[in-house]
Parts: structure tokens; sequence; C-alpha cells
């Protein structure tokens, strides 16, 4: 080989070793290398790793316009802390690929972790608590395919977490206790919300706006002083398989076009099981619905469809069609319900298909 181009073949080599070296990054320990957290954040390059070691790490801290950056810690003895009242804990803006896990956020601040107009970030396994006037403990907010995953959310007074117009996001096996308003909330579209634990807050999981083709699916919500789950506005939004317990006003709301509600557990919500109101066009179907006290089913919208629902138990009426028209139940059945099994006074054109109803209402 000749000389030039061996040596050309060699600088080749150095080259892609050097930008492997540079890709994998490197581990910025604070406060062993960094004073602070966000010295480190501030010199961080793609691919590296903030590493917060064991104690109390004081913010608030903000990382900004990086891509590629993990922030982690060691478990629940890794602390960041702020009592900022105008902003978050942590904060990261207009950034790509970020990792956050393995960390405790607390103070009195607005916001515990709060990720603005980013794409693809994942915060996962911290643990956040923050104690700051309208504080959300977690928020997306104008984002991409943000993950939120096995995280525990103690004590915030606005919501636990939050998806704010953010689309394509991921809310999956977190622990969402204690909130003084939402455990989960969200608006955009093509979220799913799936696997959470919610209880002690106000309401569970609940969605608003006009985003599309969400998902709300095996979560446990229970003990809660109004909804269960609430969806508001947002089409084709589907309501699977929920376990909701002891929530003082209604299991499930749903006021949106074309959604799905099936295959929901309800026990002992304080006022009706599933309630659908407004818009219609939606399928109830394989619920059941148990002890409520009002109705258990209750439509209030047109051009519904109720399949297989077993409601028992209601102080007033199983089902209750209170409004609209072209309404089609087959299959359904009702029992031991305090007024009628069912209630279609209020509406028109209902077809009735093989339900199992003891009293209907004359």
């Amino acid at each position: 080989m000749p000389k030039f181009a061996a040596l050309a073949v060699l600088v080749t080599l150095l080259a892609t070793m050097l930008a492997s070296v540079a890709e994998a990054g490197v581990t910025r320990r604070v406060p062993q290398d960094h004073a602070t957290v966000q010295a480190a954040l501030t010199a961080a390059l793609t691919g590296d790793t903030v590493l917060l070691s064991k104690g109390v790490h004081q913010g608030p801290a903000t990382l900004s316009g990086k891509t590629g950056i993990t922030i982690r810690g060691l478990g629940a003895k890794s602390v960041l802390e702020a009592d900022n009242t105008n902003g978050p804990v942590l904060y990261v803006l207009n950034c790509t690929d970020i990792t956050i896990t393995k960390l405790r956020v607390r103070g009195d601040s607005w916001r515990g972790i709060q990720v603005e107009t980013s794409d693809a970030t994942l915060i996962k396994k911290c643990r956040v608590e923050v104690n700051g006037p309208s504080t959300t403990a977690i928020i997306a907010e104008s984002c991409s395919e943000p993950r939120i995953l096995d995280n525990v959310v103690r004590g915030a007074p606005a919501a636990g977490i939050t998806l704010s117009f953010s689309s394509d996001g991921q809310v999956i096996d977190n622990d969402v206790r204690g909130v003084s308003g939402g455990g989960v909330t969200f608006s955009g579209a093509r979220n799913s919300v799936l696997g959470n634990t919610v209880s002690h807050c106000v309401s569970g999981v609940s969605s608003s706006g006009s985003g599309e083709d969400n998902l709300i699916a095996d979560n446990v919500v229970k003990k809660l002083t109004s909804r269960g789950i609430s969806v508001q506005s947002n089409p084709t939004t589907r309501i699977l398989e929920n376990k909701i317990q002891k929530v003082d006003l209604y299991g499930i709301y749903t006021k949106t076009n074309g959604g799905l509600v099936h295959g929901n557990t309800i026990k002992k919500a304080g006022e009706i099981g599933i309630f659908v109101f407004a818009t219609g066009n939606q399928t109830i179907a394989s619920n059941d619905v148990r002890d409520t006290g009002g109705d258990g089913i209750t439509s209030a919208s047109s051009g519904n469809t109720f399949l297989d629902n077993d409601v028992r138990g209601s102080a007033q009426n199983g089902f209750r069609l209170s409004f609209g028209s072209d309404h089609l139940l087959v299959g359904n059945s009702a029992k031991k319900s305090g007024a009628a099994d069912l209630d279609a006074n209020g509406a028109t054109d209902v077809t009735l298909v093989e339900n199992a109803f003891g009293s209907i209402a004359p």
C-alpha cells in the first residue's frame, strides 16, 4: 500500500475512534466534578451523563437547547431541591432525547420537573414531592413523544402528571397519591395513559381538547373526591379495562364523539357509574358497574350503543336514557336498582335487544 494511502486509512480510523468516544460521552459527577447541578448541565455535551451523588443538591437547574443528555441520580438519596415559586426545580427547554432517572425532586416550587418544547424526553423512576402554590409535579408542555414511566408523585396541589398540548406521549406505571387536583391530566393527540395508580386525589385521569385517538387503559383509580376518569371533547378516545373504586362523583364521565368505553370495573361511585354526556356516537360495552349512589349508567346524548354491560345495586336507575335519540341496547343486564332497571323516558328511538331488565319505568 502506498505511504499516503496508508496514512489516509490511519487518519480515517483515528477520526472514527474519536467520534465514537465523543458519542459515548463522559460522566459528570456532582459535586465531585462540578460543584452544582447547573454547572454540570451547562457543561454537558451530547452523550454525557450528569450524575447526582447521594445528598441534597440545590436547584433550580435548567437544561436548554441540548441533545442526548442523561440526568441520573442514585435513587431516593440523590435529591434535587429548590424553593422556586416562579418556576420548576428542574427545567428542560428546547431539547431532544433527554433522560431523567432515579432522582428525587422536592421543594416549595411552582413545578417539580417541567419539560417544554422538547422531543423524546424520558422521565423514569423518579420521586417528585413539591408543594408550592398551584404546583404540578411533572409536566410535559408542547412536547412530542414524552415518556413518563414508573415514577412516584406525592402531594402536589394542582396536578400530579400533566401532558399539556403534547402528542404521542406515554404515561405508564406511575404511582400518584395525595394530589389536591388531578392525578393525571392531558391534552393532545395519540397519548397513552396505562397502568397507573391514582389515589386520594380530587380526580383520577382526565383529558381535554380536540386531540384524537388517545388511550386510557389498565389504570387503578380510587378514593377520589370527584371523577375517576373524565374525557372532555377528545374524539375517538378509548377507555379500556380500568378499575375505579370509591369516587365521590362519577366513575367515568365522557363528553366526546366516537369514543369507546369497554371492560371497565366501577364500584361505589357516589353518583353515576358511567355518564355519557352531550356528544354521542359512543360505544359503552362490557362494563361492570356496582353499588352507585345514583344511576349505574346515564346517557344524555344521542346515537350511543350499549352492549353487554352489567349493572347492579344502583341506588336509583340501573340504566337511564335522559336525553337524545337513536340508542341501541343489546345484551345488557341490571339488578337490584333502587328505582327502575331501565328508565328511557327522556329519549326517543330506543332499540332494545335481549337485555335482562327486571323493571322498566313506565
